[in-house]
């Protein structure tokens, strides 16, 4: 099934796409964030609605991960998910967790633009970001090459 938001059909609108494999993950996100929230009540005293609040966006970002249909807004939904993490490991402010957010800011945003530029090539070789037309239109010339070894780097070091 695929859900059309914006009125424009694919290639250039933005779509989810719903199948066994993204539902599958999609429960997943749900079914460990809610144990997570109900986990956690226990432990959040302070500021627990900016905790939530987090917790809220990091699920969101690993729901948009797992249901996109182009990699354009996989991008953003990982950003989403990516804000939302450095501000959780530095929750409690203490000096090592924040200095540990800082590093992880550091290195994300370095492979953020891994991750862009590999999306920029892409899109400038094939004229599209949906992944089914990407599919019939990636080929195994260097340039792909060069733009999936990006997007792979990018996303690895950045998980």
């Amino acid at each position: 099934m695929v859900l059309r938001f914006g009125g424009w059909p694919p290639p250039f609108g933005i779509v989810w796409v719903l199948d066994k494999l993204n539902v599958f993950f999609a429960i997943i996100v749900t079914g460990v964030s809610s144990v997570v929230a109900l986990y956690s009540a226990k432990y959040i005293r302070r500021r627990e609605n900016r905790f939530y609040t987090l917790l809220c966006l990091l699920t969101i970002g690993l729901l948009g991960v797992s249901l996109t249909g182009d990699i354009f807004n996989m991008y953003v939904f990982f950003e989403i998910l990516s804000v939302s993490s450095y501000a959780l490991v530095a929750f409690f402010l203490e000096r090592k967790a924040v200095e540990g957010a800082f590093k992880y800011l550091v290195i994300g945003s370095m492979t953020s633009s891994f991750v862009i530029l590999g999306i920029a090539m892409l899109y400038g070789l094939t004229g599209t970001l949906n992944f089914a037309d990407l599919i019939s239109k990636v080929s195994h010339s260097p340039a792909y090459r060069i733009s999936m070894g990006l997007l792979v780097a990018g996303f690895a070091l950045k998980s």
